[in-house]
């Protein structure tokens, strides 16, 4: 029974945050599937996108060549496509789990499972955007680091 109230306590956290994350057709929030990058539900997500939209809308200001603009660009654009298709696939793990908690009775070794296997596509595209984030770091200079956390702390 300990092992049914844990496996359905972990659905509901998966199942929520494929909602969450997928926000338009459920509470109407921005999402990653319609193009606002700030709500996704990974918080390194979040740092990178916020992070290469700052050093994009201000490149001249931080002194980004158009090479660098473009690799932050093309990251940008890579951890974005990530962020649709983990929102897609955790809708999808999310009626999955749904149907096999439908049934007669629950197979709880099967969905704890599916939720082992489906943990593992969230670990490996977070390691992906932490991969990005260090990139996108390493594209600029130290003297534009500088400049971009001058600006950042004029901004704020």
């Amino acid at each position: 029974m300990k092992k049914k109230i844990l496996v359905l306590m972990m659905v509901a956290v998966f199942a929520g945050g494929a909602f969450a994350f997928a926000g338009c057709p459920h509470g109407g929030k921005p999402c990653a599937l319609s193009g606002s990058e700030s709500e996704s539900p990974c918080p390194v997500t979040q740092k990178f996108l916020k992070k290469a939209r700052f050093y994009l809308g201000n490149a001249e200001a931080i002194g980004l060549s158009e090479e660098q603009a473009k690799t932050l660009r093309a990251l940008q654009a890579d951890v974005k496509k990530d962020a649709i298709r983990q929102g897609a696939q955790m809708q999808i793990f999310a009626m999955d789990v749904q149907a096999k908690l439908s049934e007669e009775k629950v197979d709880v070794a099967a969905v704890s499972q599916m939720i082992e296997e489906e943990s593992k596509t969230f670990v490996e595209a977070a390691k992906r955007t932490v991969s990005a984030y260090a990139k996108m770091k390493d594209t600029l200079s130290a003297e534009q680091k500088d400049k971009a956390k001058a600006l950042w702390k004029k901004k704020s």
